[in-house]
């Protein structure tokens, strides 16, 4: 049991931590999001949570530190669009232009 509130704490201190920093407007490398993507996979390979939890883990403190939620920043569909374990922390959704009059 104490491994899997480890686990579970690091996932969060990580989170907090990126959104923090982009947020501020701090640089924060790629790598950061990978292995957190990569702990919360293993966190639901291990039974520890479930792609729900970990999603609604993000967008809680999402909403905490940005003061918006993820549905109003990202859209209503952020967590089909980036599918578990996939963090809207960089990437912005291009957008979408008709190229054509009909």
């Amino acid at each position: 049991m104490m491994h899997s509130n480890r686990l579970l704490n690091e996932i969060e201190h990580r989170l907090v931590e990126i959104l923090q920093q982009l947020k501020d407007g701090q640089d924060c490398p790629p790598s950061a999001q990978l292995r957190l993507e990569g702990l919360m996979e293993a966190a639901v390979m291990l039974g520890l949570s479930t792609r729900s939890l970990e999603q609604d883990r993000f967008e809680a403190i999402f909403a905490k530190i940005n003061n918006t939620s993820p549905s109003d920043a990202l859209g209503s569909d952020w967590r089909a669009f980036f599918a578990f374990p996939s963090l809207p922390l960089f990437a912005n959704r291009a957008p979408v232009m008709p190229s054509t009059s009909d």
